[in-house]
């Protein structure tokens, strides 16, 4: 019989006995994610009777890089009659072989022009009707974990290079919306390889070309990341318990149960989805670089640091029965103009993500993304056309766990 133990606020499963029936592995989980549910649900209650009193300590926002006072705050609603929004998605897939991995990326972009009478008019790039994309071949000895930081890179390189291409096509943008993380710190730490040189020097060159011309025109930049099992917010709101528990008192309510057993499976979304009304949104935090003296790793860290900028995010909730979105954007330091990117994007993307009650996104970004889609099977196709202008070799193999004998 498989035994739920607590270990270090942890919520640790022991492996079922095998000679169990699944009928008692089920019931195990089930019942495991119920007691995990009702002590998530009691620590979101607790919460939720100090989030409109609570105010973040000045000490504590030096500390995390929070930009407000309160755990959460109100949305204000812009229209976006007579303005031009633009978003860029991109997709990626790979087939890794016995002696090449082969990797297909492809992005796509639109600018809605959007009016108050009528319909936005959308104009696509690089054309309507363009199923090309990018396809190359790593033929370097790599792990599992490389290859999986390259196929990421080759998406977000993608991606970035199109934005590049609206902006410059389009001077009199309002807003640039980027589907998923603005920047992948790391991708730009790690090993010697090839490839994560190249795509650290493509990347970063980009990527400041972007920064460039978006402050030229006064763009707005942002990325837009649907999902993400990261709990940055969540840690920063376990932290502030035990710390502000002698200024407020109220946070006691939190010894009368293990809220650390509750932080430890708390993801950002999961949490904020409790805690956010509608029409709300959480604290903004510096993500990157963590403090303002951080070391010049790299030439996009001294980028950053030479023009004063972080990259910052906060979440917001559009829809009542949706998990909330996480919104980045660079800017400079000064909190003025951090509050004041907060409001001008979280008034922008609020309606245009109210889709329906139960799914929130911008619907520039939900247009980008129907169009990225690289069918799996033309991939599969396109393997067994390489296939067959090399011949019969081991490279091309596929490795023998994707393979059938009969």
């Amino acid at each position: 019989m498989a035994i739920i133990e607590q270990r270090d606020t942890e919520i640790f499963q022991e492996r079922a006995n095998p000679n169990e029936t699944i009928k008692t592995k089920i019931d195990l989980i089930a019942s495991t994610i119920v007691k995990v549910e009702a002590n998530k649900a009691r620590f979101a209650s607790t919460l939720l009777k100090t989030k409109a009193t609570f105010r973040i300590p000045a000490e504590i926002k030096k500390e995390y890089a929070i930009n407000d006072d309160a755990l959460a705050s109100r949305l204000a609603l812009q229209n976006p009659a007579g303005m031009k929004i633009g978003a860029v998605d991109g997709s990626v897939l790979r087939d890794s072989l016995v002696g090449v991995d082969i990797i297909a990326s492809k992005a796509r972009g639109v600018v809605f022009k959007f009016y108050a009478k009528k319909s936005p008019i959308v104009k696509y790039y690089p054309q309507e009707k363009n199923e090309n994309f990018n396809l190359f071949g790593i033929f370097q000895n790599t792990n599992a974990q490389d290859l999986e930081r390259f196929t990421n890179a080759e998406r977000l390189l993608s991606e970035l290079e199109l934005v590049h291409a609206i902006l410059s096509a389009e001077p009199h943008l309002d807003m640039m919306i980027i589907d998923g993380s603005l920047f992948l710190p790391e991708i730009f730490t790690g090993s010697e390889n090839y490839y994560a040189s190249r795509y650290n020097k493509q990347i970063s060159e980009v990527l400041k070309r972007i920064l460039d011309t978006s402050m030229d025109h006064g763009t707005i930049l942002v990325g837009v990341i649907k999902d993400s099992v990261k709990a940055e917010f969540a840690g920063i709101v376990g932290k502030l318990i035990p710390t502000c528990m002698g200024a407020f008192p109220a946070f006691k309510d939190f010894l009368s149960f293990d809220y650390r057993q509750a932080i430890q499976v708390f993801k950002d979304y999961d949490l904020f989805y409790r805690i956010l009304l509608e029409g709300e949104r959480s604290f903004s935090i510096r993500t990157f670089p963590k403090t303002a003296g951080v070391i010049q790793a790299t030439e996009f860290d001294k980028y950053l640091k030479d023009n004063d900028l972080g990259l910052y995010s906060y979440m917001f909730k559009a829809v009542p029965m949706d998990i909330p979105l996480k919104v980045e954007f660079f800017s400079r330091s000064d909190p003025a103009i951090v509050a004041s990117l907060v409001e001008k994007t979280s008034a922008l993307l609020y309606p245009l993500s109210k889709i329906n009650m139960d799914y929130s996104e911008p619907s520039p970004q939900m247009e980008a993304h129907k169009r990225v889609r690289i069918p799996e099977q033309d991939f599969k196709i396109i393997i067994d056309i390489i296939r067959q202008k090399t011949g019969f070799c081991s490279t091309m193999l596929q490795k023998r766990r994707e393979r059938k004998p009969f």
